[in-house]
């Protein structure tokens, strides 16, 4: 059998990284598939000591790795991510951990690196001087930190100060001491601004920010494009706004997360992000009333310009709202989604005529009721047929302004409400969510708070059983 062209062989494989098994049967296939499958196959690395089970084979499989990579170095140099995760208050074995530094020192083209679960302080010497090499490597450009410790935000802005390359950077939950912010000494030799961040995502707002205000930070954010905070106090919020009014022209992304009462909801406006493509606003584990999301909300989208003057088109395409119920009355509910009636308003307006999808996802405490309880596709495009829609844990509705899609959409409803009819609502097995389906024109949120009480509350007995 001839064999295929490589670039359809690499096309082949990379829609298969996330499957090692189907990556390792593609090595067998033939000669010319061999290196590439197994470029893949160690493509992304990750060293596990979270639980006990991992942990006790943490130490065979980075001695398997060891003797892979001397065999064949350039396996090692196929590595492109590395992911270290520990367990915070667990002891490791020193050989595990010195056999995981032995397996870093061998990658020489480590492009991601994550570090998950770690007490910096409590990591061997030679791990650490591993990673900081990693650190240092011209290929790194994504690093992301999530629940460790280190002792003070110093250590931790100087860490990230070996990343001389890097592009993005996540960091959340971390435990430091925030004393100060790190001056020009504490720092490795980086001229002010010459590591340029295209994608910051933090929920330590103070600490972040404060540092990039600083004259010596070695960051430079001004060109991100990608940015997600979490605004915990208002404190919070006026740093967020610094963000986004410094980064304005070039984000076309941006999440913010709302999580307490703020003042001064007018310090962001949607006119200081003139290119943003993509808005995400996280309110899911907010703690005030509906009437206050509303109100940031409405803030938010007033049509206005960078200098606060009424706007012309906004460029923004894709908006997703994430929203929490802690009410599993039907009645409550519905008031509590009848006050985002402004949001109908406000992306009627001229400014938002580039608006393709509006995804509204709800959640139940820690148990997901609706995931994408709507997706609405403002332009014309191709929309899946109705039949294709809902899934058995959520219910997606797609919309465009076509008198054909409206009548197959009516026609999808009917049918729905003759299956909900048919339905036996004493019966406690999972009922697909299509068959309550009730749809109203006009609002975003309608599909779901016009349901009858009977059938919301049905949804939310089988969501907390299920």
């Amino acid at each position: 059998m001839e064999s295929l062209p490589i670039e359809l062989i690499e096309c082949i494989l990379d829609n298969l990284n996330s499957d090692k098994n189907a990556l390792y049967r593609c090595s067998l296939v033939e000669k010319a598939w061999v290196v590439p499958s197994q470029r893949h196959i160690f493509e992304k690395i990750d060293l596990d000591g979270c639980s006990p089970a991992s942990r006790s084979f943490l130490k065979t499989k980075t001695e398997r790795l060891i003797a892979i990579f001397d065999e064949k170095p350039h396996l090692a140099s196929s590595v492109r991510f590395l992911g270290l995760h520990l367990q915070l208050y667990a002891t490791i074995l020193p050989e595990n951990l010195a056999e995981a530094a032995k397996v870093i020192q061998r990658l020489s083209g480590v492009d991601a690196i994550q570090l998950t679960y770690f007490r910096w302080e409590t990591l061997s010497p030679l791990l650490r001087m591993a990673l900081i090499d990693v650190l240092k490597a011209p290929s790194l450009t994504r690093i992301t930190l999530f629940e460790f410790t280190i002792p003070t935000f110093v250590e931790l802005a100087s860490l990230l100060g070996q990343a001389t390359h890097l592009k993005a950077l996540s960091v959340k939950r971390g435990d430091f001491n925030r004393i100060r912010i790190p001056i020009t000494s504490d720092m490795v030799i980086n001229p002010p601004r010459s590591i340029k961040l295209d994608e910051l995502e933090t929920d330590d707002i103070d600490a972040f920010i404060s540092w990039f205000q600083d004259e010596s930070c070695p960051f430079e954010v001004q060109n991100l494009r990608y940015l997600r905070l979490n605004a915990y106090s208002t404190r919070d919020y006026q740093l967020v706004a610094f963000m986004v009014q410094h980064s304005s022209c070039s984000i076309t992304k941006l999440e913010l997360q709302y999580c307490y009462g703020l003042q001064n909801f007018d310090l962001i406006h949607l006119g200081h992000t003139p290119n943003l493509h993509t808005l995400t606003l996280n309110c899911q584990e907010c703690f005030v009333g509906t009437d206050s999301i509303v109100r940031w909300i409405e803030f938010l989208f007033r049509p206005r310009d960078r200098n606060g003057n009424s706007g012309n088109a906004h460029p923004l395409r894709h908006f997703t709202l994430l929203l929490s119920t802690r009410s599993w009355d039907a009645a409550q509910w519905e008031a509590q989604c009848e006050q985002f009636a402004i949001l109908d308003a406000r992306l009627q307006n001229a400014m938002f005529s580039s608006l393709d999808m509006v995804n509204i996802v709800v959640k139940a405490s820690k148990t997901q009721i609706m995931s994408s309880t709507e997706k609405l596709y403002l332009a014309s495009q191709s929309i899946p047929h109705p039949s294709t829609v809902t899934d058995q844990s959520g219910l997606e509705i797609f919309y465009r302004s076509t008198s054909n899609f409206l009548l197959q959409l009516h026609n999808f409803v009917a049918e729905a409400r003759r299956n909900l009819e048919k339905c036996d609502l004493e019966d406690t097995r999972p009922v697909p969510l299509a068959k309550t389906l009730d749809f109203h024109w006009g609002s975003l949120l309608s599909p779901i708070r016009r349901l009858p009480p009977e059938i919301m509350s049905k949804i939310l007995e089988l969501a907390i059983a299920g």
